[in-house]
């Protein structure tokens, strides 16, 4: 026997498209407390790891002080994603750029201090 999948409602046609910035919520979420903690009803050494519900609420503007809901928290990991794989790449152009300047320099160092050959 099988158990139901969760799944969010995830279709185009049931939502309405707002803009979210990739950059700005990986910057918010850097700045989202983690903690290691366990329900209270549960043993003390059951332990669990991430944010608590308020402050996700008040750093992102979505939810409530109750819980985070999983469409909320995938939606953050997704954005931060993409964000730090943009980021990568701008480093990478970067990266390149500086390797080519670096040796064009090597280059005219090797040539400023070349042997130079006398003329007969």
């Amino acid at each position: 026997m099988s158990r139901p999948r969760k799944t969010a409602r995830a279709s185009k046609a049931a939502k309405r498209k707002l803009p979210a910035d990739p950059r700005a919520i990986l910057k918010k979420l850097s700045s989202l407390p983690i903690q290691t903690w366990n329900y209270k009803r549960d043993d003390p050494s059951t332990r669990h790891i991430g944010p608590m519900a308020q402050d996700f609420s008040r750093i992102f503007g979505v939810g409530d002080h109750r819980g985070i809901h999983l469409t909320d928290a995938l939606g953050v990991a997704y954005a931060s994603i993409q964000a730090l794989n943009q980021m990568a790449k701008e480093r990478a152009v970067k990266i390149s750029a500086l390797r080519r300047e670096l040796q064009k320099i090597q280059s005219e160092i090797k040539r400023i201090h070349a042997p130079r050959r006398r003329h007969a």
